[in-house]
This record gives C-alpha cells, structure tokens and sequence, in this order.
C-alpha cells in the first residue's frame, strides 16, 4: 500500500466570487476511475439536491455500454447543513475491469442534467462516463496521522462568509477515499453526517461562499468524529474521542 490523499471536488463548494450558481451536480471519484466493485457519490447543489435524493428510486439509474446494462442502488443518503446533499450509489453487480460506462438516469425531468457534467473546456455538457481501470481491494484505510488542527478561516464574499476548520491528515490507502464526517452542535446536540474527501492534503470542514457539508454558528463549539471509506467499501470506524472545536467568527479575522 502507499499513502494516497485524493484532491476532489468533495467539500463540493464552489468557490466563486460572484453570484452562486442555482444547480449543480458532482460526482466521486471525481477523475471517473472506478474498481470493479466501487460505489459512486452524486451530490446536488441548491436547485439539484432533491433531485439528487430521488437517484434510484424515483429515478432509475444504470451505468451502460454496448454489452452491460448494470442498475445503481442506493446506499445511503447524506444532507448537509448548507445547499448540498448526496447519494451513494452501488453496481448491482461487479463491473468489468477495463471496461467504460456511461451513467444514465431514466425518468429525469427536462433540463435537470442528472447524468451529466459541464465541460468548461469545450462549453458543452457531455455524458458522465467512468472507467473501470483500478483494481478491487480488501484492505480498509487506515490512519497514519490523526487529524491534527492547522488553522480556522472566516472570509467574506459577495454572497456571505467562508468558514473553514483545516486538519492535516496522513491517510494510507491505494485507491480513493472519503472521511465520513459526523459533525456534532454541541448547545443542541444536533449531528450531521457527512461525506468528504481530502482536499491539499487536509480534511476540511466547513463552507465557502456558496455551499458546503457543514454550516456553523458563529462562535459555538462542535465536536466531530471522521470515519474513513474507501471506494471499495471498506470503513475504518473512528475509535477515538470526538475531537473539538470553536467555530470561527468574523470578529478574529
């Protein structure tokens, strides 16, 4: 095994300086590269997380190509505290090593895009296709750093705030892999779960200027636990105490 800390659009925030955008839909691993027994997190933004919520149920979903027609179940669904929501997706079955799928929703309404991505290179929307070009593993993440506090961020937009907790972490791990974040408000006892990638080599928590897994109040104290899952399924539980924070306000920065 090797230590692999994947870069992915996870938070799923967009980091915009102007006006936020109204929809959006991303999905994990965000490079498209599967194993054949991998499962797929699509996440909506504001407009498209009902949508994304409805993913194998009131939508069928399959991943295609000329020889395989292979249904997607949910796994389980996540909602976060600030415009974003996600589903996890699993292949009824094994898919092929070496060979490419294109996912496709049936039953999507008109201009909703459930099944595929803007490319800001070319100005279109194409099909989401993934490639199944890594091999299956049984081995869980495991930690060689605990998450280790870096720094908080609280930064002003156009459209309100960015808050950010930064933990370095050191993950070993082949393939890619998610922090299952339980997030908990500690005045109301209120947890959120959520699940988010390494981003710079840290797990981050919190929003940018347009979404995010986690929204806080200014100033109160949380505490959080991070399980690790790799694509494969396999979970490292979190056997640790929570660890705990103060959320940023405007008034140290």
């Amino acid at each position: 095994m090797k230590s692999f800390v994947s870069i992915l659009f996870v938070v799923f925030t967009i980091h915009a300086y102007a006006d936020c955008a109204g929809s959006g839909v991303y999905f994990w691993p965000a490079d498209y590269s599967l194993t054949p027994n991998s499962f797929i997190v699509v996440t909506g933004y504001a407009a498209s997380e009902d949508l994304v919520l409805g993913l194998g149920t009131k939508y069928e979903v399959y991943l295609e190509n000329k020889t395989e027609k292979i249904k997607l179940v949910p796994l389980h669904t996540e909602v976060g505290t600030f415009r974003l929501s996600q589903i996890a997706l699993k292949p009824e079955r094994e898919l092929t090593f070496g060979s490419s799928y294109t996912y496709v929703v049936y039953g999507e309404e008109e201009n909703t895009f459930l099944d595929e991505v803007y490319n800001y290179s070319s100005g279109k929307r194409e099909p989401v296709v993934f490639h199944v070009s890594k091999k299956s593993e049984t081995a869980a993440p495991a930690w060689i750093k605990k998450p280790e506090f870096f720094k908080s961020e609280y930064v002003s937009f156009g459209c309100g705030p960015g808050k950010w907790l930064k933990y370095t972490i050191q993950i070993q791990e082949e393939n890619d892999f998610l922090f299952q974040v339980n997030l908990t408000h500690i005045k109301t006892s209120k947890t959120v779960t959520f699940s988010v990638s390494a981003e710079k080599g840290m797990l981050m928590l919190g929003h940018g200027m347009c979404s995010g897994a986690f929204e806080f109040v200014d100033g109160d104290d949380y505490e959080f636990t991070a399980d690790l899952i790799d694509e494969c399924g396999n979970i490292t539980k979190w056997k640790e105490v929570p660890i705990k924070f103060t959320a940023p306000d405007a008034s140290g920065y």
